[in-house]
C-alpha cells in the first residue's frame, strides 16, 4: 500500500535559527518557501535527500515543539527523526563544531535542533533494515 515516507514535519518557533541548524549544520538545502495570506513566512521544504523532505512549519502556537533534558524525556507521539549519514565521526565533529550537545549512544548519535527536537545519525551500513 504505502510505497515510501516522502516527509516529516516539525513545527518551529524561531524559523531563522531553525534554517540555520538545517541548512548548515545538517547540510539539508531549502527547496521552497510558502508564505500565508498575509505574506508571513509559513513553511520551508529542506531536501534531506534525492526524494525525501524536511518540513518546517512556522509555529505561532503553543503547539510547537516541547524542550526536554535527555532523549528519553519526550511527550507521547513524536520521539525522534533518524538519519543514515556517511560518517559517524565527521558527523559527530560538525555538531560539535556548531556547539551542538552530542551524546553517543544504541550504535549512533543522539542531539537535539534549536527547537528541542530529537535527532539521531547512524551510519550507513550499520542495520539499515531496522530504520
Amino acid at each position: 500500500m504505502i510505497a515510501r515516507m516522502v516527509h516529516a514535519a516539525l513545527s518551529v518557533r524561531d524559523m531563522e535559527t531553525a534554517l540555520d541548524f538545517y541548512r548548515f549544520v545538517l547540510g539539508f538545502p531549502v527547496l521552497f518557501r510558502l508564505s500565508d495570506d498575509a505574506g508571513r513566512p509559513k513553511t520551508v521544504y529542506l531536501e534531506v535527500c534525492r526524494g525525501q523532505y524536511l518540513e518546517l512549519f512556522y509555529s505561532r502556537e503553543p503547539f510547537g515543539a516541547c524542550r526536554q533534558a535527555g532523549p528519553d524525556d519526550v511527550p507521547y507521539g513524536y520521539h525522534h527523526l533518524s538519519f543514515l549519514c556517511v560518517s559517524l565521526p565527521e558527523a559527530e565533529e560538525r555538531l560539535l563544531a556548531a556547539g551542538i550537545t552530542v551524546r553517543r549512544e544504541a550504535g549512533g548519535l543522539w542531539f537535539r535542533d534549536p527547537e528541542g527536537n530529537l535527532l539521531r545519525f547512524r551510519e550507513a551500513g550499520a542495520n539499515q533494515a531496522t530504520e
